[in-house]
């Protein structure tokens, strides 16, 4: 019993030890916060935009039917040319998700990620890839029970952004 009590002690003595020098250790800044101006400058450059209608040039992707166009943008980042068209529509997540599955998947898009289902979602995100293109769509529920689709297509930018980042 006496052993016991000694155990509990030595652990509880090597936790106090442990959390001493872990609070020594941190230190409190004096730097200041970080700004824009201590960041290099994006590389990410708006050609076109439009509210309410699709850019030019917009790859030919299937777009949801019962929604309205929002946004739709062309730009250029670090050497590839990418797309995002927001739309907003009244139908669930689930709708909007398996409506695109179904579409991609008739276009040959190779599904690489999709969100964990639930049986009610308010978030869903699938990757979908070609060769060179990253395709991203991504529904979300809005707080007036909307939903907000947000599609991402990134040519020329690698698996995971520009390839001239990543050389």
């Amino acid at each position: 019993m006496n052993l016991k009590k000694y155990r509990y002690l030595i652990y509880f003595s090597i936790f106090f030890i442990l959390l001493l020098v872990l609070f020594v250790s941190i230190k409190p800044t004096t730097e200041e916060p970080s700004t824009a101006e201590d960041f290099p400058p994006d590389t990410y450059t708006v050609i076109e935009e439009s509210k309410n209608d699709v850019v030019e040039n917009f790859p030919d992707l299937p777009i949801y039917a019962n929604a309205e166009i929002t946004q739709s943008k062309y730009y250029t980042e670090e050497g590839g040319d990418g797309y995002s068209l927001e739309l907003t529509t009244n139908d669930s997540v689930l709708d909007v998700i398996e409506w695109y599955k179904d579409g991609l998947y008739s276009q040959d898009w190779s599904l690489v990620f999709e969100s964990e289902m639930t049986e009610k979602p308010t978030y869903f995100l699938i990757e979908y890839k070609k060769p060179d293109i990253q395709l991203d769509v991504m529904a979300v529920t809005q707080e007036d029970g909307s939903t907000r689709v947000i599609i991402t297509h990134h040519y020329n930018m690698g698996e995971y952004g520009p390839p001239a980042k990543y050389e």
